[in-house]
This record gives structure tokens, C-alpha cells and sequence, in this order.
């Protein structure tokens, strides 16, 4: 009886899954899936800066006025903005930091435009052991790039923080390009 109770449930299940309206969709009439958006794209670079084929790279048009990047020189934001792609890429170099640390770039769409912050943490800043919180008795000059995604070709507010606010003000992407001197001192071994 078991066998046939059993039987019996299994066909009627399989039944109520036939029919036209449950029939397996073909690949050529699936619903198209639905992009994800591209996260930015975001680098940071060792000490000393990004290497001069980076550069390159990462901001052909400007790569004349950056390399040789002298490193003595002020703190600069460099930006290029690409209008068929709209992409602002953004180069922040010369930023004086410990040697030792976790770095990182995170890019933030807000109401009122873009923030951008570099992360700059002791090392371990998560973990335990003995190098937990660790950081060195050297400062290094590094480089931070970073891409905003989808920005239409007007003017935009930009934010740069690293701790507390390092820039904030617009960017005329219908310039296409520019430089911001973000801080005009120069290094301590440079004095």
C-alpha cells in the first residue's frame, strides 16, 4: 500500500510540472540579464610612487607633466576626464605617509557629488600578534589613483579625505583635464 501511495504522489507531482506554462525557457527567449554596475577601479602604489609605465597607464595625457614625478614637489591631484567613456581618473602623488601600513582608495557616489578616501591604517590594523598596529620610524612618498564611473560631462563636486579633509571643491570636466596643488610644502629631506 505504501508502494502505491507513494507511486500515486509521485506521478501526480510530476504531472502538475508538465504543461506549456511550466516548459523550460529557451536561451534565446531569456529575460536579458541585468548588468551589475563596475565597481571604480582603484590603486594605490608602493613607496616611492607608481612606476613611470603606470603612469603612463593610468593618465597617458598627463603622463608628460608628471614623469619625471619629482617627488620634493607639492602634493598633486592630477584628473582627466574622458567624455565618450565618462570616466574622471584621478592621481593624487606625492602623499607622505609612514612606509608601514595598509593602504586603500574607496570611491563614494553622493547627492551632492564624489568622495574619494584614502585609507591609510597600521599595519595589522584587524589582527593581533606582533605586528598589530605596527608602523616604522620612515616616512615614504606614495601615489593614489582612483576612477568615477558614469559622471556626465559637467562640473562636479569632489571630495578628498585621509583622515580629515584634504580637498573639496569642483572639478569643469569640460576642461577634460587639470592639476590641483593639494599641498605645497615640500618633503623634510627635500628642505
Amino acid at each position: 500500500m505504501k508502494d502505491t501511495t507513494l507511486l500515486a504522489l509521485s506521478i501526480l507531482l510530476l504531472s502538475a510540472c508538465g504543461g506549456e506554462d511550466n516548459a523550460p525557457i529557451e536561451p534565446d527567449q531569456a529575460p536579458p540579464k541585468a548588468e551589475a554596475p563596475v565597481p571604480p577601479f582603484s590603486e594605490v602604489s608602493e613607496c616611492y610612487g607608481f612606476s613611470e609605465k603606470k603612469l603612463s597607464v593610468f593618465l597617458p595625457a598627463v603622463k608628460a607633466t608628471v614623469v619625471p614625478l619629482d617627488y620634493c614637489a607639492a602634493e598633486r591631484l592630477y584628473w582627466r576626464y574622458d567624455p565618450v567613456l565618462k570616466v574622471v581618473k584621478l592621481l593624487n602623488t606625492r602623499v607622505m605617509l609612514n612606509c608601514c601600513g595598509d593602504r586603500s582608495v574607496s570611491v563614494q557616489k553622493t547627492k551632492s557629488g564624489y568622495t574619494v578616501t584614502e585609507i591609510d591604517r597600521p599595519l595589522g590594523y584587524l589582527g593581533s600578534g606582533s605586528f598589530a598596529g605596527a608602523r616604522c620610524l620612515c616616512e615614504c612618498v606614495f601615489d593614489f589613483f582612483a576612477e568615477l564611473k558614469q559622471v556626465p560631462p559637467e562640473m562636479i563636486n569632489l571630495t578628498l579625505i585621509r583622515g580629515e579633509t584634504v580637498y573639496s571643491g569642483t572639478l569643469d570636466l569640460t576642461k577634460k583635464q587639470g592639476t590641483l596643488v593639494l599641498d605645497p610644502t615640500a618633503l623634510p629631506h627635500c628642505r
